[in-house]
């Protein structure tokens, strides 16, 4: 018996080896076997612009496989440069659900990360289809954890989406998207520009909530912003000790226009901004604690008559 291990290998994916032993009378019959090596870590990122772009993607149907199956799955679209559904599930294999499994994703415990894609599930008629985003940590859809649900779309909408994966434990996770129907329907989503990123620990806090920005009556450049503090983290722990809340004016600004410390969990905070731009203005507001910024929440109101 012998062993070879390869130290050479790059890159992730499936890798092929091909053995055969030989004499001085000649080599003799070859045997294949291929595995499938290493494992995707956030930042990942697939925008399907190449064949081959959805290796490593599954398709299951009603829980099995679509391997061996006289059905056409998830697919690469040379045309369009998306994964397309392409199914048309007849009367006697209803009701159907069809999952799609994305390539294992190592992600590290008690932390946060966001699965982004543009999405496009517009159907034919009146017919309905529901659609859910989630993740398995066996890569099978008896395992399935729901996050959230997609929409039904007008067609090439290619929505953007966007889902929060929150740990627990380290380890594979395989975040999935499944869509059914009870009727006679022909499938056909579309997914594309798959982003999945880290966001921080799931100790950070969560965002707060009942934001509000409201221009002065008075037509005079000023807007008061009111929320409530979060009280919960990401991972849904009620939070303890003092926050630290930032206010943002506009969407790309990095220094906050004010910021209050020593937050209770949950309190009411109000800020009036005396130095507000004439027209439309956007206040971003992020709470923190010594585990990180929390989740981004955004308000606009018009300034000025």
């Amino acid at each position: 018996k012998a062993s070879y291990t390869d130290d050479a290998v790059t890159g992730v994916g499936t890798h092929s080896y091909t053995v055969a032993i030989a004499n001085d009378k000649g080599e003799g019959k070859k045997v294949s076997a291929s595995a499938f090596i290493g494992i995707y870590t956030p930042t990942y990122t697939n925008t399907f612009d190449d064949e081959g772009s959805d290796a490593f993607f599954t398709s299951y149907l009603n829980g099995e496989s679509v391997d061996g199956y006289n059905v056409i799955g998830w697919k690469y679209n040379s045309y369009s440069h998306v994964l397309e559904l392409g199914y048309y599930p007849s009367q006697d294999a209803l009701p159907a659900t069809m999952d799609l499994m994305f390539p294992a994703i190592k992600l590290d415990k008690d932390s946060v990360y966001e699965v982004s894609f543009t999405w496009d599930n517009s159907i034919w008629g009146t017919a309905e289809a529901p659609a859910e985003f989630g993740y398995s940590r066996s890569g099978q859809p008896s395992d399935l954890v729901k996050i959230g649900d997609l929409p039904k779309t007008a067609y090439g909408a290619n929505k953007l989406m966007a889902f929060d994966i929150v740990t627990t434990d380290a380890g594979r996770y395989y975040p999935y998207v499944s869509i059914s129907t009870e009727e006679a329907n022909y499938l056909s989503p579309t997914i594309d520009s798959i982003v999945i990123k880290t966001i921080g620990s799931a100790f950070a806090p969560d965002s707060v909530t009942n934001l509000k920005a409201v221009n002065d009556p008075t037509g005079a450049l000023a807007a008061t912003v009111s929320f409530n503090a979060p009280a919960k983290d990401y991972a849904g722990n009620g939070l303890s000790g003092g926050l630290a809340v930032d206010i943002y004016r506009g969407a790309n600004n990095t220094i906050p226009v004010k910021t209050f410390s020593s937050v209770t969990p949950g309190e009411t905070l109000t800020w009036t901004d005396n130095s507000a731009l004439k027209g439309y203005d956007s206040y971003m507001v992020v709470a923190r604690n010594d585990y990180g910024r929390g989740r981004a929440a955004n308000d606009t109101c018009y300034v000025g008559v």
